[in-house]
Formats: structure tokens, C-alpha cells, sequence
């Protein structure tokens, strides 16, 4: 008799065909060494059997100074989350010009700034102020720009 072809079995299918054994053995009453013996021998045997292979025993020990190096690796150079990125460095604020929806682009530091400092009437809105500085600003001229020039004209001492 000559040696087995090698057949398209799997990894999944042979640890069907051991896990099969191994059911049987428990349902007929072997004891937990047996068993144990069965299964580190069996799947080496069956995939010599099916033409596989050198297979490799699933259950050799993991190799603890390499996860604990990986843990480490983790912990010391953690992955940035959306949570770690830095703010935006500028902030864009919709506004309404002529009857025309358009944005502005202002440095989110003076959008902070403003913010906190409440230009113009108590209780005004950064957007509202944004709008009306867009509506006063002069038609050949970066909206964007010249509306940071007024924000910090308006704004207290600190904010230039």
C-alpha cells in the first residue's frame, strides 16, 4: 500500500474529526488521563493518516514573555483614539449672507476666546455675532480673515 495523498482537509475538519473521537471517548466513560493522552496523540495520527502536514499541537504553552512584551508595548505606546487628537485648529461657522448659506473659517483658539468673553450684547451667540460681521465685511475681501481682525478688535486685552 502506498502513502496517503495529501487531501484539501482543513485545520477546521480535522479538529472535527478529533473533536468526534474525543466526544465518543467522554460518552463511553473514559477518564480524564486518558483522555488528555488520546487528544495530544490522536491529531498528529489522523493528520499523518490524512497526508497533512506537520501539524502543530494547539495546546503548547504560550509564550508569556511575549505577551507580557506586547502588553507593555501597548500600555507604553497606546494607539491615538479620536478622543487623544488634537482640536481642530480652525472652526467653520455657517452663516447666512444676502439670502445665501456660506461659511467662515475662524481659528478655534479666538472661537474659545469669544466664546468665553461673550463679545458684544449679554447672551449673543458666537454665531450670531459671526453673522453679522459676515454681513458687514467687504465683498472683495477674505470674509474669514477679516472677520478674525474684528473679533480681536472687539475682544479684550489677551486675545491679539
Amino acid at each position: 500500500m502506498g502513502k496517503a495523498k495529501p487531501s484539501p482537509v482543513t485545520a477546521p475538519v480535522l479538529d472535527a474529526i478529533v473533536g468526534a473521537a474525543l466526544k465518543a471517548m467522554v460518552e463511553a466513560g473514559a477518564d480524564a488521563a486518558a483522555i488528555g493522552a488520546f487528544a495530544n496523540r490522536y491529531r498528529s495520527d489522523v493528520a499523518t493518516i490524512l497526508g497533512l502536514p506537520e501539524v502543530q499541537q494547539p495546546n503548547a504553552a504560550p509564550d508569556l514573555s511575549a505577551i507580557v512584551a506586547h502588553a507593555l508595548r501597548q500600555v507604553l505606546h497606546p494607539v491615538p483614539t479620536q478622543s487623544d487628537k488634537p482640536p481642530p485648529r480652525r472652526t467653520r461657522i455657517n452663516v447666512m449672507i444676502d439670502g445665501r448659506r456660506t461659511s467662515v473659517s475662524i481659528p478655534t483658539a479666538i472661537v474659545h476666546e469669544v466664546q468665553q468673553a461673550r463679545l458684544g450684547k449679554p447672551g449673543r451667540k458666537l454665531q450670531a455675532i459671526v453673522e453679522e460681521l459676515a454681513a458687514k465685511a467687504p465683498r472683495d475681501t477674505n470674509r474669514s480673515a477679516w472677520i478674525v481682525e474684528q473679533l480681536r478688535h472687539q475682544a479684550p486685552p489677551g486675545l491679539h
